[in-house]
């Protein structure tokens, strides 16, 4: 399944990592349970950026009921550790919420 990031590896464990996949599935095909997925690999970790950075996206362009400020700093806090595929995601995905194209760029 392709996550959407440059590659498949994604810094989290194989339970939080295939419900964020899920999730990813799941909005491409407009399914509302995408939000499930992603809450759901928040809860089995924590830290893990791309889930944060999901969800920050489900609110901004879904209106799903997610706090959009809080969950997009937490993507950003914990991109540090996260890959560089990761980190760039989580970079344009910042980019399109702050609609700021200069964050993607410079992000790098």
């Amino acid at each position: 399944m392709n996550t959407g990031c440059l590659d498949d590896r994604l810094t989290t464990s194989p339970a939080a990592a295939y419900a964020y996949r899920a999730g990813v599935e799941a909005l491409s095909r407009a399914d509302a349970k995408a939000l499930q997925h992603f809450a759901r690999a928040l809860a089995l970790d924590p830290t893990f950026a791309l889930a944060h950075a999901a969800l920050a996206l489900m609110g901004h362009d879904h209106s799903a009921p997610v706090d959009v400020k809080v969950r997009l700093a937490a993507a950003v806090q914990h991109a540090r550790r996260s890959t560089e595929a990761e980190q760039l995601e989580i970079a344009a995905i910042a980019g399109h919420i702050n609609r700021d194209v200069r964050e993607v760029v410079l992000s790098r």
